[in-house]
């Protein structure tokens, strides 16, 4: 049985501002890329995995200070090693 394709950059940067203003969510970028709004005041970046059949979870870093670009740079780097 074939994987289904996991879709990615499902954000855009436009987008991203927008989302920051919203009260509380999650929203996926793909490929375990998360971004995690608490309150208007609190976001982060998220990369979440799988290793050894247990879920772990990465923080990237604040939506505030770190960029979508910067982000699935972060979460490339990690998905990887």
């Amino acid at each position: 049985m074939r994987r289904p394709q996991r879709l990615m950059n499902k954000l855009s940067a436009a987008k991203v501002p927008a989302l920051l203003e919203k009260k509380k969510g999650q929203w996926g970028d793909g490929a375990g890329l998360w971004l995690i709004v608490a309150s208007p005041a609190a976001a982060s970046w998220l990369f979440r995995y799988t290793l050894k059949r247990k879920a772990k979870v990465i923080g990237l870093g604040s939506a505030r200070s770190i960029s979508l670009a910067e982000a699935r740079t972060k979460a490339a780097a990690r998905r990887w090693h």
